[in-house]
């Protein structure tokens, strides 16, 4: 408001001495007129000027009105990264347990395979001697030899070893009572250990054994 009185009357004052100097020019009478609307025109001016020195400056909240947002924008800012950094790092973390536990059960997984593994070939290694040891006693041993006698069915020979014989030899009509037949067992131990026995009519009537222990 102030600066535009100040305005106005620099104006009237202007105008107003250029029409009070053609009146003096055109000897009009009325130039003594405009010279005092001139003057009057120059007081607004000066009170303009001088209203407007003693105006207080407008204060600086606009500043800070303008910072505030700014430092809380920062605040959010940096509120925002940390946060971030914070999800991050429990991404981070999460994802090294994850592995962490994946490696643990194929750690696990490969033990007891293993484990596994070594109980099967320790499985198949016993039935392995145990089968070594089953073939080992098809044969005839010493006690068993001893144990058969003559007049004694090929059957009931056969009960007493526990396995059959290798025929060697036969002769005449099978089922007859002159039917002659040869058989032969390996013995349980001893090289070339074996024994042999004969049954006529299927009674046996002769025995021999070699090696057997």
């Amino acid at each position: 408001m102030s600066l535009f009185l100040g305005l106005v009357g620099f104006a009237g004052v202007i105008v107003f001495v250029i029409m009070a100097g053609v009146a003096l020019f055109k000897k009009k009478g009325n130039a003594k007129r405009y010279f005092m609307y001139a003057g009057i025109s120059f007081v607004l001016f000066v009170l303009g000027l001088s209203v407007q020195d003693t105006e207080e400056p407008v204060p600086v909240a606009t500043e800070v009105i303008e910072e505030e947002p700014k430092a809380e924008t920062e605040e959010n800012e940096k509120k925002a990264e940390e946060e971030a950094k914070a999800a991050e790092e429990k991404a981070a973390a999460e994802k090294a347990k994850e592995e962490k536990a994946k490696a643990e059960a194929e750690k696990k997984a490969a033990e007891e395979m293993k484990q596994a593994e070594a109980e099967q070939a320790k499985k198949d290694a016993a039935e392995k001697a145990e089968a070594e040891k089953a073939l080992d006693a098809e044969g005839i041993s010493k006690e068993e030899f001893a144990q058969i006698e003559n007049g004694m069915t090929y059957e009931e020979v056969v009960a007493i070893i526990g396995v059959e014989g290798e025929i060697l030899s036969e002769v005449g009509e099978k089922g007859t009572q002159f039917y002659t037949i040869m058989y032969m067992w390996d013995g349980e131990t001893g090289l070339g250990a074996n024994a042999n026995a004969m049954f006529q009519g299927n009674k046996l009537n002769a025995k021999s054994q070699f090696g057997l222990e």
